[in-house]
């Protein structure tokens, strides 16, 4: 776009006008092949500064023209076809660079004469060619009346382009901020939402998970044929998406153990989307139930579930799957691969939950004696006010410049920091009541460049005092300690303590956490992310 500005009656005025001598001369000029910048003048072009570009041929107005600090100009020259940008001080041979892009954040293209305004009309088509956007407008000024001259013309065009922007970027911030607003409003209330909902499950007892239905193994396996080396099964779930929490298969495994993974996945029949998989190597399941968990419970429409089992892997020693003897209907029974359909359906357990609540557990789970049995018996969790009684027990505070023992308001989380060569340990007084069967932690070092750590739990008689034991210290009286896990940093996983008889009086748990010998204590950011206790 052409702009004319002129003095009429003492107050300028903008009319677009594109002369025919001017249009005729544009014409005559060659289009440059390449625009190049010196790299004195790169920073420049492309800063977020507010930037004017003229033409060499007004670079004595420009010398002459006192502009605010922080707006830059640049002049353009054509020669053979080739443009370049420069500061106006830039030495004719100074070194340049090619230019791909057009610059940002440019107030205009300004012209004190013809020839200026005819370089800069080749600059705006090559601009419009590369832009998505149109280019800046070129203004051209011309001498007015005394008190008007052509450089106070384009201070003043300066000053309203600037005023210009700076109401847009301010209008633009005040919408980000309501909409930032409106955003972090929507999320404490869903923060408030979830943690009441946590503290009603735990008040009433409510386990998170619940077995929806079992479908109990048989006599007969299901398993790849001989030098195979793949086989896929497939199944329709008896159960729609919504809430899905996790699946259990029956698994067989004989003596030996071949290579190869049994790749499972659940997918969305109506949407065609994947909800989830795993990747289990052969020599990671156990015969009875293997639990496969769902990190976070499915939520959106209700679908129908595929459920899709492939053994990839030498096929000899391959583990089989049991089929069940319980009729689930027509539609729910088993295909095998090559389209032939098997008279019973897979033995499963399918676990269902509140929507969209996290489940921060390993991707799949194994159960002390082979299966698990969530839905025996009560649960309930330890409370973040009562993660928030926990006392330091060791080492003492003052041997290192950092909290050991912290609770996490945000993740309403305890973070227990080991300290290198040391057992860092610390008590929940009275957190299991009597008649506890098993307690199961789910943690994770909360930190990608963390070391290993090493998690143990410990439950004793309520008031006992003890230490947590070592190889120079045995365990106290009456405790049941758990086996060290080590844990990969920010992998979440699970630590069991499981218990022979269930005790009849409360207990005090004990958490620790410690490091291999030599390791650095870094970013160690050892976190118990909950306490479950099922009781018998």
């Amino acid at each position: 776009m052409h702009q004319v500005i002129e003095q009429a009656a003492g107050t300028p005025r903008r009319n677009p006008v594109v002369s025919a001598g001017t249009a005729a001369a544009a014409e005559r000029h060659v289009e440059p092949l390449a625009v190049q910048v010196t790299t004195a003048a790169h920073d420049a072009l492309f800063s977020g500064n507010p930037k004017v570009i003229g033409a060499v041929e007004d670079a004595a107005k420009w010398r002459g023209l006192d502009l605010p600090d922080g707006i830059s100009v640049l002049l353009f020259g054509l020669e053979d076809g080739v443009g370049r940008i420069a500061h106006p001080g830039d030495d004719a041979d100074a070194a340049v660079v090619d230019l791909a892009l057009p610059p940002t954040d440019c107030l205009g293209l300004f012209a004190f004469s013809d020839s200026a305004e005819q370089k800069l009309t080749t600059l705006s088509r090559w601009w419009s060619e590369l832009s998505p956007g149109p280019a800046p407008e070129i203004s051209r000024f011309t001498p007015g009346a005394k008190g008007n001259s052509a450089e106070h013309q384009a201070l003043r065009l300066l000053v309203d382009r600037m005023l210009r922007e700076r109401r847009a970027a301010h209008q633009n911030v005040v919408r980000l901020q309501r909409a930032l607003g409106e955003l972090r409003e929507d999320h404490e209330t869903s923060q408030s939402v979830l943690a009441m909902l946590r503290d009603c499950l735990s008040r009433y007892q409510l386990p998170t998970v619940q077995c929806t239905l079992t479908l109990q193994p048989g006599s007969i396996t299901v398993a790849p044929p001989a030098g195979a080396p793949a086989f896929t099964i497939r199944q329709k779930l008896p159960v729609h998406s919504q809430g899905l929490a996790a699946i259990a298969l029956h698994v067989a495994v004989g003596r030996k153990r071949s290579n190869g993974r049994l790749l499972i996945k659940l997918t969305a029949r109506e949407s065609g989307t994947m909800l989830i998989s795993w990747a289990i190597p052969f020599d990671h399941l156990t015969n009875g139930w293997n639990l496969l968990e769902i990190p976070s419970v499915i939520v959106g429409a209700r679908q129908t579930v595929d459920l899709t089992i492939r053994w990839d892997g030498d096929s000899r020693f391959a583990p089989q799957l049991s089929l069940s003897d319980q009729h689930i209907g027509p539609g729910g029974q088993l295909q095998m691969e090559g389209g032939r359909q098997a008279r019973q359906a897979l033995a499963l357990q399918i676990w269902t939950g509140l929507p969209g609540s996290r489940r921060v557990v390993s991707t799949f789970a194994e159960a002390v004696d082979g299966q698990i049995e969530l839905a025996v018996g009560k649960q309930l969790f330890v409370s973040p006010a009562k993660l928030a009684q926990a006392k330091l027990l060791e080492p003492a505070p003052n041997r290192v410049d950092f909290d050991i023992l912290s609770f996490k308001e945000d993740g309403r989380t305890l973070q227990l920091h080991p300290v290198t060569g040391l057992v860092s340990h610390a008590v929940i007084p009275a957190a299991c009541p009597a008649g506890v069967r098993r307690i199961l932690a789910t943690i994770k070092t909360d930190c990608p460049e963390a070391p290993w750590v090493e998690y143990a739990l410990m439950a004793v008689p309520a008031g006992t005092p003890a230490n947590f034991p070592t190889d120079q210290k045995p365990a106290p009286a009456g405790a049941v300690v758990s086996e060290w896990l080590r844990l990969a940093p920010n992998t979440p996983g699970t630590l069991v303590l499981a218990f022979d008889d269930a005790p009849s009086q409360t207990l005090d748990l004990h958490l620790a956490t410690r490091m291999p010998p030599g390791v650095a204590d870094a970013f160690a950011w050892a976190q118990w992310k909950s306490l479950q206790i099922e009781l018998a």
